[in-house]
């Protein structure tokens, strides 16, 4: 471990600076989320990631930032006592990525309207992830807003997060262009999944609430119980109301129920 003190001329560094610059002694951000984004820059092309740390408040402002490595500190051991309780439980062994790794950056302010960079560790106690695998680390890892769209979308048409990751592979032009792996694409399917069947009625019902606004010819009632939960739905648009004048009853027959997903 040793300490890089570089004085230089002050000045503020803009978001147009280069991502390879090396932080020193004496930079300037002008906000607590732009250092970060710049070291964050650099420990991508080192071959490292990072993570917020600690922070020092003073009159409602955040007067020092730090901005540690993925692998500072170490796992807390965790010690289980089941002497109380009937039930054996089983923990897994998990490995942890903790290093003790001491670098660091730390930024301070004196108004809260420009953050100096006062200490810069750059010794790190591990090895770094070349380029080709940097895509692989946690912190770099992130579906864009397309990407979500994209996996949504081709659920709807019955294909899984793995089919739409290769899909993604293939249109990007390799697995570490796409920015995420199958697990992230099944994590945010899993969120998906998790949120509309929370909110399944709630969107049935506002689908239709719309339709209502711009089709002239459509009716939706619905009714609930005491306990706000949905209990019957009743739409017809123009056709059902002219198939119903001509016929009156109609069975509509469903061929494709319950033959997918």
């Amino acid at each position: 471990m040793f300490f890089i003190l570089i004085h230089v001329d002050e000045r503020v560094y803009t978001p147009e600076v280069q991502a390879s610059a090396t932080p020193v002694v004496g930079m300037q951000f002008i906000s607590i989320e732009q250092a970060y984004a710049f070291y964050q820059s650099y420990a991508k092309l080192a071959g490292f990631s990072i993570r917020k740390g600690g922070e020092v408040h003073s009159g409602g402002i955040i007067k020092t930032k730090y901005f540690v490595c993925s692998k500072e500190g170490h796992k807390p051991l965790c010690i289980d006592d089941h002497s109380k309780s009937k039930k054996q439980f089983k923990t897994r062994n998990r490995g942890t990525i903790r290093t003790g790794c001491k670098a660091q950056l730390m930024i301070c302010t004196v108004d809260g309207r420009l953050y100096t960079v006062k200490r810069f560790v750059d010794g790190h106690n591990h090895k770094f992830v070349c380029q080709n695998d940097i895509h692989m680390l946690p912190a770099y890892r992130q579906l864009s807003d397309v990407q979500e769209e994209m996996v949504w979308e081709l659920g709807t048409l019955n294909l899984g997060p793995v089919k739409a990751f290769h899909i993604m592979r293939k249109r990007y032009g390799g697995f570490e262009n796409v920015g995420a792996t199958v697990d992230d694409c099944k994590n945010f399917r899993k969120r998906i999944n998790s949120y509309i069947g929370e909110y399944d009625a709630d969107m049935v019902i506002n689908r239709m609430t719309d339709k209502k606004q711009y089709l002239a010819d459509y009716s939706f009632e619905y009714s609930v119980d005491d306990g706000k939960r949905l209990t019957g739905l009743f739409w017809a648009d123009g056709l059902c109301k002219l198939n119903y004048m001509e016929f009156g009853d109609v069975i509509s027959f469903d061929a494709t129920f319950k033959t997918n997903r």
